[in-house]
């Protein structure tokens, strides 16, 4: 990634987001360190697992539309907002 973003003279963006983490394990906390070494940027915002994310999958909608889970909606919406704020 960092030879694209190179070769591009930095018109490339290029992120991690963490998703997928179990909220308050010292592996959710180790994984963004783990992350910074390879010299991208991390965003803050993070994915946790929840079951609120496969069950609206399967009821082809988003945990936006759903309502099923406030907590969720409100990740991505600061998901996006972060990337707004960095990249646009």
């Amino acid at each position: 990634m960092k030879s694209r973003i190179e070769i591009t003279d930095g018109k490339l963006k290029a992120a991690f987001v963490v998703s997928r983490s179990i909220k308050g394990t010292k592996l959710g906390n180790e994984i963004f360190q783990a992350l910074a070494d390879y010299g991208l940027p991390v965003l803050e915002t993070s994915i946790t697992q929840r079951i609120s994310y496969p069950t609206s999958a399967s009821l082809s909608v988003t945990v936006l539309d759903n309502k099923i889970d406030e907590n969720a909606a409100s990740e991505i919406h600061r998901l996006f907002k972060e990337i707004k704020e960095k990249f646009l």
